[in-house]
């Protein structure tokens, strides 16, 4: 697979994307708001998708400042969770009505290898991340008693998180506001006591050290990620978290602990924080944020933390078609990013064959073209080889550890002009700079890099059977038919997930795949752990298995993310769901298990997932594929959430016609011929031309002298 889940969300946050929102600043010492407006920008969460995961062998010392809040009870030989929750809420003065739970913080530190300033306000369980530096910017925000976690990246485009990205979200804030250990937090967390690491002894990061003790942390209403707080128990304050997300481990490290206000402030006033907190990778990448100030308020009205309008990616079809995609100028908010459409210009890509799977395209950046670059849903970002990167002299900053498909690499960024594919520009683009060679087999010339989600994001993307022909699509002019079946789409890390069935999966219920274009030579990949889990291995021949060796991308100073290896089996069938449990819209946890939307919602996961489930396809013939040559992962690699089992890869989507609405959350499979109706020029019905649909009302031309009275007349392609 290409860069599958190379990068997250994370390219993220710019603060003029939330103008709207953030039209008072409480404090000076709050992030600057002049940084440029393509600044990029992962949140705290989204270094899951650059430099994910993170987990260091190491236990802080516990502090000695002068004005350090004084701990609870001294531990006992044997705690339980009353206990220690108890004495963690009087260090925390959680448990002192007199303290609100309110707050500010901000300072300075180093995100992605870039300055950044920051702050941290938080209502109750609500809260507001922002960040800001010369190149690296986010936004990430939570309102209590919704469901929504939504971020903005460097373009201004907005979204609501998902399934690991929603649960990693809500627990890393919570765990920096101290909302985890509030005891009006038990609608929204399930705490158990830890009894440290289970199972393999050599994974010493999971283990309690001296003076410390565990306290497990995950969401109601089936959340399944787990965090491991580590409270140090002679003064009762967190000292490090851990937890696994994408299938990766990352650790934050609390030091430093202070009161607001210093060791003057007046008891109520007397509200402790960690003076510096780290962010580490298990493979490499440390971000730091310390504080240079904090209050006991956080200065805003609840309508801060609310999500701003009505934006593709936050609608999930829940609002009237008109106002499902990209907003109006009446609401003063533009949500296509840095994307724009030339409406000259029609809907095809210029495409390239290739001996293995891939579809490759060749985009003008900064004008030149330096390559075929890999069409691939699989990627969340944008990707471009060291050699090509040189050649354009792109500008390096930064620095983010990837995921490929057996690992983790260190990569720069590069920041080019523009990037143009078919009708559409980005402006400013940033790539992660990686190795991509040997991913491709059969190409012209060397593959110069990946076009993933930066490109989908604002746009309908038509891969034809195949992989031709490759159209790119205004979503505020697409018109399809009203006969095609729409499945639902999640998205994790920026790439798209679907919920589909299959033949002998557990209990006969759907799971959640990733749709990775830019992974060839199978039909569908597991994972490992959805192999021992689910016990898969009955898909493999009875008689001598063939095993194969997936290889991934590299770092931009060549080093390899590896391969994984896999065993070829075979699967009866697989057929996409045309629904989600609770026919989700916020696009939570909570929803996806099929309980009620928001905070602490719904029943126990256990009681009510049966229920729910989604359904499979309606009819339409594309949803379902027969026969499918399937690899059983039998090592890491693969394993990039939670809450999916593994890909359905581009063997599989080759076989159909698949149209990506990333803005509507929503895909396409069609089979030609079979799915009516059959799609003809632009994806239209037979009755429309390209004209019809395609030029806006703004764009008719009527010629005096060549037309008669009351005729209109189209424009020619050639002039469009």
């Amino acid at each position: 697979m290409s860069a599958a889940s190379m990068v997250s969300a994370s390219i993220s946050r710019a603060p003029t994307a939330a103008r709207s929102l953030r039209r008072a600043r409480a404090s000076p010492a709050a992030i600057d708001r002049r940084a440029p407006k393509f600044a990029f920008a992962p949140t705290t969460r989204s270094v899951r998708g650059f430099a994910r995961r993170l987990v260091v062998a190491a236990v802080v010392v516990p502090r000695k400042s002068e004005d350090a809040p004084k701990g609870g009870e001294r531990a006992s030989s044997s705690p339980n969770l009353d206990d220690v929750m108890r004495n963690v809420r009087a260090s925390l003065r959680l448990d002192d009505r007199g303290v609100a739970s309110s707050g500010m913080t901000w300072g300075h530190g180093v995100f992605l290898g870039d300055p950044v300033r920051w702050a941290l306000r938080h209502d109750a369980g609500s809260f507001a991340e922002e960040a800001a530096g010369p190149d690296l910017s986010y936004v990430s925000t939570h309102c209590a008693g919704a469901d929504e976690v939504w971020e903005t990246d460097h373009t201004g485009y907005t979204q609501v998180v998902q399934l690991d990205d929603h649960e990693a979200s809500l627990l890393a804030a919570w765990a920096r506001t101290g909302w985890w250990a509030h005891p009006d937090a038990k609608h929204d967390v399930e705490l158990e006591l830890g009894g440290g690491a289970a199972g393999d002894a050599a994974d010493d990061e999971a283990r309690p050290a001296p003076h410390e003790c565990e306290v497990t942390i995950r969401l109601r209403a089936g959340g399944l990620i787990v965090a491991s707080m580590y409270v140090d128990t002679r003064e009762w304050l967190p000292t490090r978290m851990r937890m696994r997300v994408c299938g990766d481990d990352e650790s934050w490290f609390y030091e430093d602990w202070k009161n607001v206000g210093g060791s003057n402030a007046s008891a109520g006033a007397a509200k402790p924080y960690p003076a510096l907190t780290t962010l580490k990778g298990a493979a490499g990448g440390t971000q730091t944020f310390r504080t240079d100030g904090a209050r006991a308020n956080s200065g805003v009205g609840s309508g801060y933390y609310r999500r701003p309008g009505t934006l593709p990616g936050d609608a999930f079809g829940s609002f009237p078609a008109k106002t499902q995609l990209a907003a109006t100028d009446e609401d003063g908010f533009d949500n296509a990013g840095s994307v724009r459409f030339d409406a000259k210009k029609r809907p095809e890509v210029n495409i390239e064959e290739a001996k293995s799977s891939h579809v490759l395209v060749r985009p003008l950046i900064d004008g030149v073209d330096v390559g075929p670059f890999i069409l691939d849903t699989g990627a969340s970002g944008l990707v471009i080889s060291g050699a090509a990167a040189e050649r354009l002299n792109l500008r390096k900053f930064g620095e983010v550890w990837v995921s490929g498909v057996a690992g983790k690499v260190p990569c720069n960024f590069r920041r080019g002009d523009t990037l143009e594919l078919g009708p559409i520009t980005i402006d400013a683009p940033v790539f992660m700079e990686m190795s991509v060679g040997g991913i491709v087999s059969g190409s012209s010339e060397p593959v110069a890099g990946i076009v993933g989600f930066d490109v989908f994001k604002s746009a309908i993307l038509e891969v034809g059977p195949g992989g031709s022909p490759v159209r790119l699509y205004d979503p505020q002019k697409f018109i399809p038919p009203v006969t095609w079946d729409w499945k639902p789409l999640l998205m994790v890390s920026n790439v798209p997930h679907v919920a589909a069935s299959f033949a002998g999966a557990p209990r006969g219920k759907p799971q959640i795949f990733m749709i990775d274009s830019g992974a060839g030579g199978a039909d569908c990949i597991f994972h490992a752990r959805a192999v021992r889990e689910m016990n898969l291995e009955k898909l493999l021949p009875g008689t001598k298995r063939a095993s194969s060796r997936v290889r991934g991308v590299g770092g931009s100073g060549g080093e390899s993310s590896g391969a994984t290896r896999a065993y070829r089996g075979s699967l009866d069938w697989l057929e996409l769901c045309s629904e989600l449990p609770c026919g989700v819209s916020g696009g939570g946890f909570g929803c996806w298990n099929g309980l009620a939307e928001g905070a602490g919602g719904g029943d126990a996961f256990e009681e009510n997932v049966g229920d729910v489930w989604a359904r499979a396809g309606t009819g339409a013939m594309g949803g379902r594929f027969d026969t499918l040559d399937v690899l059983l992962a039998s090592d890491a690699g693969f394993d990039l959430s939670e809450h999916s089992c593994g890909l359905i890869c581009a063997n599989a989507l080759n076989s159909r016609r698949v149209v990506y609405d990333l803005p509507n959350r929503r895909i396409a499979l069609l089979k030609d011929g079979v799915d009516e109706p059959v799609p003809c020029e632009g994806l239209l019905c037979p009755e429309q031309t390209f004209e019809a649909a395609w030029v806006g009302p703004g764009e008719w031309e009527f010629q005096e002298d060549d037309a008669p009275d009351d005729e209109l007349t189209f424009l020619s392609d050639d002039e469009l």
